[in-house]
């Protein structure tokens, strides 16, 4: 059993699968291709489709808000960036409507909408507080952030950013570490701090697992452009093992689900309920791409018109026998018909790939 039938509860939720940006070690896109020349392509399952608010005032209804404490709302995208989504102002201010002391936290780009639109979010989230705040993904500073937040404006995220600020909103720097940026991180911690940023923080991100030939390089072409990636993670050859651990089917792992220990639950931006962003991976590769099997068997068994809390009442499906009883019972029969490489990868008590934040205080 994941979560209980009332009580305090964390939801992360995708309100589009929209996205400014063209990052090439983004689930959006593919990079394919049987020579070093490989060509980064969007994914066709892409710019589909996003909740409006009539959609969460009937997913987020009165019985909901009865039933459950909501103490977060995690607006981060799998696929899309939170701020291409239509009604994103009118839904924080529905949600903090129902439950005032509610917390909603957004990750972006930062590319999108304008100043004066951040300006009045920081004004909305000052109101209201309770740890509500926005975490803007800036790799890098003028001359590097495009190499991997392809297509977004540099100057663009800071003015957005500093009117968040301005706002007062409580607004924090991610800072993904790559080789082509590291040399920047004392200055752009620096320039946090002048800009009114309450946190720096840098990540490796362990998508190098991916690369073409496995050794922390990444290369790829973008309208013609030629781009490479390398990883500065010391620990990367660490993380290779592991991921090499996780996709063998073979042995059993002892699964911590973090959706179960942080009473957290996931609704893609079709409204399709599961358990964790990482299984609604999963879920988008199903509906994306319904001619190949998918990557986690228990899919099998994941039934999309019942899982659709718009069209289902989310109290209930909550308490859905694939949520409560199917998904757990995978855990017990990793390498069997039932298994979850998923699970494997992000909750294994031995060896996961999950990502190592490293905060620089």
């Amino acid at each position: 059993m994941i979560y209980k039938e009332e009580g305090k509860i964390k939801c992360h939720i995708e309100l589009s699968n929209y996205c400014n940006a063209a990052c090439p070690m983004c689930g959006r896109n593919m990079v394919a291709g049987k020579s070093k020349d490989y060509e980064m392509v969007m994914r066709k399952d892409v710019n589909t489709s996003e909740l409006l608010l009539p959609d969460i005032q009937s997913i987020f209804d009165k019985k909901f808000f009865d039933t459950y404490d909501l103490t977060v709302m995690n607006m981060c995208g799998n696929r899309g960036d939170p701020a291409t989504a239509t009604d994103l102002f009118e839904i924080c201010e529905y949600l903090f409507s129902m439950q005032n002391d509610l917390a909603i936290t957004i990750a972006t780009n930062g590319g999108l909408k304008t100043a004066s639109y951040w300006e009045k979010l920081g004004k909305l989230f000052k109101k209201y507080g309770n740890g509500s705040r926005v975490t803007f993904g800036i790799d890098g500073l003028e001359d590097t952030n495009h190499i991997y937040r392809v297509n977004v404006n540099f100057k663009k995220v800071m003015q957005n950013a500093q009117a968040f600020i301005n706002g007062g909103g409580d607004a924090r720097w991610q800072y993904l570490l790559f080789k082509h940026n590291q040399h920047q991180l004392e200055e752009a911690k620096n320039l946090a701090d002048q800009m009114g940023f309450s946190q720096f923080f840098y990540v490796h991100t362990p998508r190098f697992a991916h690369t073409q030939e496995g050794d922390g390089v990444k290369v790829y072409k973008w309208k013609g452009k030629k781009y490479k990636l390398e990883t500065a993670d010391p620990e990367f050859m660490k993380r290779k093992e592991a991921w090499q651990y996780i996709i063998s089917e073979d042995g059993s792992d002892e699964i911590e689900c973090k959706a179960a220990k942080n009473k957290e639950f996931y609704i893609d931006n079709g409204g399709r309920l599961i358990p964790c962003c990482w299984l609604g991976n999963s879920l988008d590769l199903m509906v994306g791409r319904n001619d190949q099997p998918p990557r986690d068997k228990i899919m099998n068994l994941y039934d999309i018109d019942e899982m659709d809390v718009i069209q289902n009442d989310l109290v209930d499906t909550l308490q859905h026998n694939f949520i409560q009883q199917i998904v757990p019972m995978s855990w017990e029969h990793l390498g069997e018909g039932c298994m979850s490489l998923t699970c494997k990868s992000f909750c294994s008590k031995n060896k996961n790939i999950r990502k190592s934040r490293n905060y620089v205080s």
